[in-house]
């Protein structure tokens, strides 16, 4: 949101990120600390998705600050495999290891050291140096289902990010986009939205106006997309929605959801997700928004 484009007197209506753990907290019921917990550690997270029948992913391994991976592990693993803090968050500390194979020899990549291949003992110290000092989930990495691979044209795992509020009984999505890797381009994405009721994709967020071949791309594949309804969108809600109930005192999540080539899989639960993206996502301050009404009546209830 370009703030300067509003007039000033409106600059309070809106709720800006670095407020958002004050935000999301104050507008939590009086006994979500422990289920913010719960949410924060990503293996106690995955676990009680796991045990309620809820669609997670499941952790290969999950290895203590201070422990090593050997040789041996690495050769029974999947040749893809994606590492994260168990704690953390916005993927820092998140890299990919793969392996390939020539003849015999086994080789190792490290996503952040792209296109360098080394052999086992040099891949095995970089990882061992890298997770040395925090606790990390060793993960099986995801495919997309395959009408994802023909609607986006990408084999890089497609996200869709979806919020969900818990008002009152029932738990309800409320926003969603969705996130497509540019392929050779790190850590960027084209974002497009995705109509909540209908799950029909959306004009994207960040058009591009520069007339290069990416950007050109990026035009092709929405207006392939624009209009189309994502697949799997009921169960995807549903999944979200039914998840949102564990965590009944959290007024809203934000949950990183994949279409993979089983279906919907919840990645991760966020209870500070971005204030920013859903205001420019609906292009008001979050006070004129419908949400704003509804914190103003969790303001208002007797029970806080």
């Amino acid at each position: 949101m370009q703030l300067h484009r509003w007039p000033r007197s409106s600059w309070l209506e809106f709720a800006f990120n670095f407020q958002s753990a004050a935000w999301h907290s104050a507008f939590s019921r009086s006994k979500s600390a422990s289920q913010q917990a719960i949410i924060n550690d990503k293996l106690a997270f995955e676990e009680l998705l796991l045990a309620n029948n809820l669609r997670s992913i499941t952790t290969l391994r999950a290895v203590g600050a201070g422990e090593s991976i050997t040789t041996r592990e690495l050769q029974v693993l999947p040749d893809k495999v994606f590492f994260k803090p168990r704690v953390g968050n916005q993927s820092r500390g998140c890299f990919v290891v793969r392996r390939t194979s020539k003849a015999k020899q086994m080789n190792l990549q490290i996503a952040w050291f792209k296109d360098k291949i080394v052999n086992d003992d040099q891949t095995l110290d970089i990882l061992n140096k890298i997770i040395r000092n925090h606790d990390y989930l060793m993960q099986p990495l995801l495919k997309n289902h395959p009408d994802f691979v023909l609607l986006f044209d990408t084999d890089e795992l497609v996200t869709i990010r979806l919020v969900t509020v818990k008002p009152e009984a029932k738990s309800i999505a409320i926003s969603a986009l969705i996130e497509i890797p540019i392929v050779d381009q790190p850590n960027y994405y084209w974002n497009m939205l995705i109509d909540v009721d209908s799950g029909a994709f959306m004009k994207p967020l960040n058009f591009p106006g520069q007339d290069n071949e990416l950007n050109k791309g990026f035009r092709k594949l929405a207006a392939h997309a624009q209009g189309k309804v994502c697949p799997y969108w009921e169960d995807i809600k549903k999944l979200c929605a039914d998840a949102h109930e564990l965590f009944d005192q959290m007024f809203t999540i934000g949950w990183d959801v994949a279409l993979s080539t089983d279906g919907p899989v919840i990645v991760e639960g966020n209870g500070n997700w971005s204030l920013a993206h859903y205001q420019i996502l609906k292009r008001e301050p979050m006070l004129k928004l419908p949400l704003g009404k509804v914190y103003a009546r969790i303001l208002d209830a007797p029970d806080r």
